[in-house]
């Protein structure tokens, strides 16, 4: 594919003299999106504001890489979208705008500038299934240990990023748990589930704090991006004054033929739960596996993972609260983890409120 030689590129800084398999690799390279207006406070709000509430995802973290059960499921709520991204700031959050390139057409037209360019730099990249999500997050927020059913790319937009990756080893997550992820197709849901008593038995990813010697960390700054090929394990936490970047994500060979055997696997065991397990990825038994998880596929086309949780809270705005009932005096004792979480200030509050489900 040639590019026109009429437009800048966004992408920079990619060594063409090493070879890159974006599906099995983790590049890192620099962008030019910063020049256009993704993530200025205005379009934030916009978009907040008009993307659907089904395709946004809500989470509030902990501190603590070892505590993954305070990972809490939410929803927007009432805020106005300015007092939204307010609550990014203060809090502990992290907002998904999924699938935002089918409902904003700069984001459409950006996704598809970039994986022409990608392709430039990788002719070996057959990508499918192309998909990008916007994503907001407190600089004190941070993802839990996890990995995504597909490779993802990660261009910083604002703030930055560390993200520590790990081996694909069972040491670090076992093969169960690795298929189930291929098959539902989202990690983060089912890594939630795992610690709601949802999830499959003998599914689930467990951080230990001496996992952190094997780790590789990669500080991502605005302006910079990185691909992630899929199962890889990791976590992150962000930094500055707010962290929003532009996650894309698309299958390739490698990764629809690993869905499919884990889905022939699934669908095997439920048939025929005496067989064997083979989890190999390479043989006749593979390939014909490979052609079984492609059929399945036609008649499971699911667009949300099994696992969705239900909102435990929601962002809105609330009174002034009285200067006696300050956080630092609320958290003076220890307490089990709450799914509710404060953000005050002297002048106006903004807090998350729980959901109250109606028996």
């Amino acid at each position: 594919m040639t590019h026109s030689l009429n437009r800048p590129r966004y992408l920079l800084r990619w060594d063409h003299a090493c070879a890159k398999d974006l599906s099995q690799d983790t590049v890192v390279a620099s962008h030019r999106l910063g020049e256009l207006p993704l993530a200025h406070d205005q379009r934030l709000c916009d978009l907040l504001s008009e993307h659907p509430r089904d395709l946004t995802q809500v989470y509030s973290t902990g501190s603590e890489l070892s505590h993954p059960n305070e990972l809490r499921v939410g929803e927007l709520g009432d805020c106005r979208s300015d007092q939204i991204l307010e609550a990014v700031r203060r809090g502990r959050l992290c907002i998904v705008l999924r699938d935002v390139d089918k409902h904003q057409n700069d984001f459409r037209h950006l996704l598809g500038r970039l994986y022409s360019e990608l392709n430039e730099c990788d002719s070996s990249l057959r990508a499918s299934d192309i998909a990008g999500d916007l994503v907001l997050a407190s600089p004190n927020a941070l993802q839990y240990f996890n990995c995504d059913p597909c490779p993802t790319i990660r261009w910083q937009l604002r703030g930055s990023q560390s993200i520590s990756l790990y081996p694909v080893d069972n040491h670090f997550i076992d093969p169960q748990t690795r298929q189930a992820i291929a098959v539902e197709g989202q990690c983060s849901e089912l890594f939630g589930a795992s610690y709601q008593g949802t999830a499959p038995q003998g599914v689930g990813l467990y951080f230990e704090a001496d996992f952190l010697k094997d780790a590789q960390t990669y500080f991502v700054d605005a302006g910079n991006l990185i691909s992630i090929p899929h199962l890889i394990p990791r976590h992150t936490q962000y930094h500055g004054d707010l962290c929003v970047w532009f996650q894309t994500r698309a299958n390739t060979p490698q990764s629809l033929r690993y869905r499919n055997i884990a889905s022939a696997n699934c669908f095997i065991s439920k048939a025929y739960p005496r067989i064997a397990r083979h989890d190999s990825q390479k043989g006749i038994l593979a390939a014909t596996k490979n052609l079984l998880g492609s059929i399945l596929s036609l008649t499971d086309r699911r667009t949300e993972p099994v696992h969705q949780l239900p909102a435990s809270f929601s962002i809105s705005p609330v009174k002034d609260l009285a200067p006696t009932k300050t956080l630092s005096q609320r958290s003076s004792k220890k307490t089990q983890p709450s799914p509710v979480v404060g953000f005050l200030s002297p002048t106006q509050s903004i807090s998350i409120t729980p959901v109250v489900s109606e028996q």
